[in-house]
């Protein structure tokens, strides 16, 4: 059985639930995101709002489902280390 291909699509707001929910356990059990708390839903789709306004937002996606996350930004804006995100199932799924 072959499974589906990777492929990257543009993130919207609306994706703000499933990548909130990838990047938490880097906040509760890392010191890379240099925050101390989650952020919410409606911070996280206000994040994604503000980088698409000038640059890309990329989900990657197998079928439907959103394995990991990457977006531009312009360097110093944002005081953490890991601008991207993989869900802790999917991680090693999300390196090949």
């Amino acid at each position: 059985m072959t499974s589906a291909p990777i492929t990257l699509r543009m993130v919207n707001p609306n994706d703000a639930p499933v990548l909130a929910a990838i990047y938490a356990p880097y906040v509760r059990e890392t010191a890379v995101s240099f925050e101390y708390e989650p952020p919410s839903n409606e911070e996280f789709a206000g994040r994604i709002r503000e980088v698409l306004e000038r640059y890309p937002y990329l989900a990657a996606v197998r079928g439907e489902e959103i394995l990991g996350y990457a977006y531009a930004h312009p360097y110093g804006v944002r005081r953490w280390l890991g601008d991207y995100g993989c869900s802790e199932g999917a991680w090693p799924k999300c390196l090949l």
